[in-house]
């Protein structure tokens, strides 16, 4: 992604954020990981801004992601609206896993997604979240 891109997108809210959106943030955090801190862009994207605002645990999860380290993964039954910040590592910790072990990448999060309630309700509600 060229940096150009990165500065609208980080202008742009949550509430427009669509799908390739969604694609746009994951490459961003992936590069920040490796250009610096990671936990910047939540603090200058208005839209990861709005969206660690609206769910806490969210900035956790997508840290955790950006890790990318292979964990067992461990189910969290709670509902999209009573997560927290450890369930969230939790979950963000898991995805590596569900992908190492499936066929493709897109296997792997479909298994993620619906392995977890409250990420199915994000799913659903958030275009830019898969």
């Amino acid at each position: 992604m060229l940096r150009i891109q990165e500065y609208f997108l980080a202008l742009r809210g949550l509430h427009v954020y669509d799908e390739e959106d969604g694609r746009c943030v994951g490459e961003a955090l992936c590069m920040a990981r490796k250009e610096g801190p990671v936990e910047d862009m939540f603090e200058t994207w208005r839209g990861l801004k709005e969206m660690a605002a609206k769910h806490a645990f969210v900035r956790v999860m997508l840290l955790a992601l950006v890790e990318n380290r292979l964990h067992i993964a461990h189910d969290v039954s709670s509902k999209l609206c009573n997560l927290s910040e450890k369930e969230g590592r939790t979950l963000g910790s898991s995805l590596a896993m569900s992908i190492a072990s499936n066929v493709t990448a897109e296997a792997g999060v479909d298994e993620w997604v619906v392995k977890c309630g409250a990420l199915r309700e994000l799913d659903a509600t958030e275009a830019w979240f898969r």
